[in-house]
């Protein structure tokens, strides 16, 4: 299959250039197979060009690809709508790597029909120190006989979240704390939904008699909520910092 819609010589050279993958699909054809890849892709995953036009960018998908993630990909493709998110791929010799993938439906006039255009970029390294500062969370610290404070650093994933819940609950349970403050001011990250789970976290803690109170809430944490979890959030004591909500609980 060829490259359809690359004539012009020096568009072309100039999306080769870019130090960036950008592939383009055809949904129009069975299985949404890529029609282009640019040099920066075929770098990315090791792929040449003639091994990748005609699949489906699947092929870049492997054990440990997030399934849900695909299931958002497949859901934005299926409604045309702009699309971004994070994908751990894997190259063709096997090595695996983050992936900020960015996808945009495109229509052509004169073709009357939509094409996706795929954005991807190798976010490995960044995904690695996003883990490291992670791991550097403080862990929970008794403030005094009823009161202790969590930090939160990072990110807050999927994975990061269940382990809140295990440990937080875990530690109520132990120390028998009138409240446990979680402070969100460190997250620079937050995956989508994830805030549910932290009233999840509220409802299990008020069941063993301990108020869950939230400290730092930003505008990235508002941001990646529904409106109805923000009204449900509204139920649970925010501070705008930890040293607020320790001087009202005294």
């Amino acid at each position: 299959m060829e490259n359809i819609l690359i004539n012009n010589e020096l568009i072309k050279k100039a999306m080769d250039s870019a130090h960036i993958g950008i592939s383009i699909t055809d949904p129009s054809l069975l299985d949404n197979p890529l029609v282009y890849v640019n040099d920066g892709f075929i770098k990315m995953t090791g792929y040449s060009s003639d091994e990748a036009i005609g699949k489906n960018c699947r092929f870049l998908q492997g054990k440990e690809t997030s399934s849900r993630t695909v299931s958002r990909i497949r859901e934005s493709l299926k409604n045309e709508k702009p699309f971004v998110t994070e994908i751990y791929n894997y190259r063709k010799n096997g090595t695996a790597f983050w992936n900020e993938l960015h996808i945009e439906p495109v229509f052509i006039e004169s073709e009357q029909k939509t094409y996706f255009i795929g954005i991807q970029k190798d976010i490995t390294k960044q995904r690695e120190y996003l883990d490291k500062i992670s791991e550097l969370s403080t862990p929970i610290v008794p403030i005094n006989d009823h009161l202790s404070v969590l930090p939160l650093i990072g990110e807050l994933t999927v994975k990061r979240s269940e382990e809140l819940m295990n440990t937080v609950s875990s530690y109520a349970a132990q120390s028998g704390d009138q409240a446990i403050i979680v402070d969100l001011s460190g997250l620079i990250k937050v995956e989508k939904d994830e805030v549910a789970r932290l009233l999840k976290l509220y409802s299990v803690l008020n069941m063993m008699g301990t108020e869950l109170i939230l400290t730092g809430v930003t505008p990235l944490l508002i941001l990646e909520t529904s409106t109805d979890l923000i009204a449900e959030l509204s139920g649970i004591r925010t501070y705008m910092n930890v040293k607020q909500a320790i001087k009202a609980f005294n």
